[in-house]
């Protein structure tokens, strides 16, 4: 028999290894354990401070980028908002720097020149040499100008170029069509970006008009002229074929008969929205539309008054005031005389079929002088002698709508002459009925606008053609 004590004895012998196992693996890491795990920590520290360093530097970059862009196009829309006269530049000097927006300065036929595109050789332009005329406008007199925001800093070089359209017509000016303004902005301290920011926008003379220059006469008539599909100039009505009407804006309401000598300054007229009651028993507070007739208005030039005097503070030569109102195909406002003006012509003595194609003669500026762009709307309708009468509650009939949008709306009085299609398929006004129009200037536009008309020296004219 086996006794008690060499049982005890043979099971601590039995589990000594075991103890011995437990005591090895609560030894902790060895040496080289250590180090390993040091090595790969450094390397994945180092890695993760790499990737956080270059992230920084590249943001970075692109903030002093934005930086520049929105420095550039502050800079752009200055020189926008700057005389179309006053754009014009001291020649600047070449220079060897090929980090240097002066680099691309050139001549091209003995005349100082500019590349515009850095990567295109042939894109160069003749630069707009000069002295800036002294209308208290400023011109292009330094270069290249210093520029900071507190943190950053560089440089800012203008550019004023001659643009030529080759898709332009023989009405076009004869020397160049309108000039390319270029601004790009370089930034000090060896920083990056390295390269110059470019930004670049076309500039339109707003004394400019398709009959190249202020509103053309056409020979022998009373009536101006637009360049029909072969450049050639012919009454604006009539440029699409057919026999024009021309009827000149008054500000007289239709309601007198006849036009009506202009006294002063006067408030809006109401010709689109009522003022108070209109019912078809009360019509005290109707809209009235303006006249417009066939005689233009007589000579000497009077004083041009303004026809929007009441709680307007904008700067204009005078006419009326247009705010800005829906898009052109829009449904124009009922409730708002200043955003639009309405004319309508007396009772027509026979029908009139009119043949869809128009043209419009409207001397306007910009209120306060801005520069903006501009859409302009126009609506042409057939007025029953119901509708002459109260159009609230006989609407007239709309025959069809057109827009306008020039690259730049004058910001002097100036004629914006202009052909336009209202509607494709011919219609017939009865005989007693009347023809109206009404412009505004669509919500897209920059700026409010003023419309000149009813005066010897700014003769606004409709014409409409028919068959």
């Amino acid at each position: 028999m086996v006794s008690l004590r060499t049982l005890f004895t043979r099971g601590r012998r039995a589990h000594a290894p075991r103890r011995r196992r437990v005591a090895v693996a609560e030894a902790g890491f060895t040496l080289i354990e250590v180090l390993v795990a040091v090595l790969v920590l450094t390397v994945g520290v180092l890695g993760t401070v790499t990737v956080f360093n270059t992230s920084r530097k590249l943001t970075s970059v692109a903030e002093r980028q934005t930086s520049m862009v929105h420095r550039a196009q502050s800079e752009l829309e200055s020189l926008l908002a700057t005389p179309y006269a006053n754009l014009v530049m001291a020649a600047p000097t070449q220079s060897a720097n090929p980090s240097s927006p002066d680099y691309y300065v050139t001549t091209l036929s003995g005349q100082p020149a500019f590349q515009y595109d850095p990567g295109n050789p042939s894109a160069k332009e003749l630069l707009v040499v000069g002295t800036p005329p002294s209308n208290g406008a400023p011109g292009l007199t330094t270069h290249p100008l210093p520029w900071s925001d507190g943190e950053l800093s560089g440089s800012i070089y203008d550019y004023v170029t001659e643009h030529t359209d080759p898709d332009c017509g023989a009405n076009c000016p004869s020397s160049y069509d309108y000039k390319r303004v270029t601004v790009e902005i370089t930034i000090g301290g060896n920083l990056s970006p390295n390269k110059p920011i470019i930004v670049s926008s076309f500039v339109i003379d707003p004394n400019a008009s398709p009959g190249g220059g202020a509103l053309t006469r056409c020979p022998g008539q009373v009536v101006s002229c637009c360049p029909n599909a072969q450049d050639q100039l012919v009454p604006c009505g009539n440029s699409l074929g057919g026999n024009g009407d021309t009827w000149f804006l008054y500000d007289t309401p239709v309601s007198a008969g006849t036009r009506q000598t202009i006294a002063g300054s006067h408030p809006t007229h109401a010709t689109v929205a009522s003022t108070g009651t209109c019912t078809a028993s009360v019509t005290t507070g109707c809209p009235v539309p303006d006249l417009m007739g066939a005689s233009a208005p007589p000579g000497p030039p009077p004083t041009l008054y303004n026809y929007s005097n009441e709680d307007i503070t904008d700067s204009y030569a005078g006419g009326r005031v247009l705010r800005r109102d829906t898009s052109c195909a829009g449904t124009p406002t009922s409730t708002d005389n200043t955003k639009g003006e309405m004319w309508v012509t007396a009772p027509l003595a026979a029908q009139k079929s009119l043949t869809g194609a128009g043209g419009l003669a409207l001397y306007t500026q910009t209120l306060n002088g801005v520069a903006a762009t501009v859409t302009l709307c126009v609506a042409i309708y057939d007025f029953s002698p119901a509708a002459v009468k109260n159009l609230k509650v006989t609407p007239p009939t709309l025959l069809g709508t057109s827009a306008y949008t020039p690259p730049s709306w004058p910001t002097t009085p100036t004629a914006l002459s202009f052909d336009f299609t209202f509607t494709a398929t011919p219609v017939t006004v009865p005989l007693g009925d009347s023809i109206g129009v009404r412009i505004w200037a669509a919500a897209a536009s920059t700026a409010d606008i003023a419309a000149i008309y009813d005066h010897s020296s700014y003769p606004s004219e409709l014409q409409l053609t028919s068959s």
